[in-house]
């Protein structure tokens, strides 16, 4: 009896470790092949084509629509079949100061994206060429700030997790469009005239952002420090494009 006992949790411990690689290989359904290690991924939005940040009233009022002409993305990846990538994004062209031209607007008045060391960690999932992504790695107490000219409604974005979703489409064998349909973000308002819900300050899961960005490879040359929406971080260096592509 004892053997048959022994027997039988072998047989159950063999058919849990079973079940926990087909999951885990089910979770690595996705990825994004890389031709270079270590390389560098690079985005930028697609021409014409606007990141848009929206943010529905809850109490029936109009919605909040912020959108930067462009924006562009950087990170790093380690070897050739990636599944997960931690992006530092730049949304407008200046360094988050007024007095400079950064082409982002909040409900159509004047405003700059500060991103305060928050940085996108997108991580594949288990259905080919889709990706959910994380917002994290902000300086301590801070947040995305979406903050407008005088009269505009500013809103801070925490870090949080299991957003929803980047889909990949393979364009040429360097280039790849994601296309960004995130919703259920998390937004603070900070209340005023023209925010959503109105005077009073109030926090929702009422955001989401759309945008299409061409993702390109590139070997990873050398890092140097940079200073960029009043945050400095090192910056790799790109070096001879590569191959990529959305499985």
């Amino acid at each position: 009896m004892i053997a048959r006992v022994r027997v039988l949790s072998l047989a159950l411990l063999m058919a849990a470790v079973m079940a926990a690689a087909t999951a885990s290989a089910a979770q690595a359904a996705s990825s994004l092949d890389f031709g270079s290690s270590p390389g560098v991924l690079t985005g930028v939005s697609e021409s014409g084509q606007e990141s848009f940040i929206s943010v529905k009233s809850t109490s029936g009022g109009p919605s909040l629509f912020m959108k930067c002409q462009t924006a562009t993305f950087e990170g790093t990846t380690q070897g050739q079949n990636i599944t997960e990538a931690t992006i530092t994004a730049t949304y407008g062209t200046g360094k988050g100061e007024f007095s400079e031209p950064q082409g982002c607007t909040c409900g159509g008045i004047k405003c700059q994206v500060i991103m305060n060391g928050c940085k996108y960690t997108v991580t594949t999932t288990a259905v080919a060429k889709t990706a959910n992504v994380d917002i994290t790695g902000c300086t301590a107490g801070k947040k995305i700030e979406l903050k407008g000219a005088a009269g505009a409604c500013a809103l801070q974005i925490p870090e949080q997790a299991g957003l929803a979703s980047l889909v990949g489409s393979n364009i040429s064998a360097q280039e790849v469009t994601v296309t960004a349909n995130v919703t259920g973000i998390k937004v603070e308002q900070a209340g005023g005239a023209i925010c959503p819900d109105g005077a009073m300050p109030h926090t929702g899961t009422n955001g989401s952002f759309t945008s299409n960005t061409i993702l390109k490879g590139f070997q990873d040359r050398e890092t140097v420090q940079v200073t960029k929406h009043k945050h400095e971080y090192g910056e790799h260096l790109c070096g001879t494009q590569v191959s990529i592509s959305a499985t």
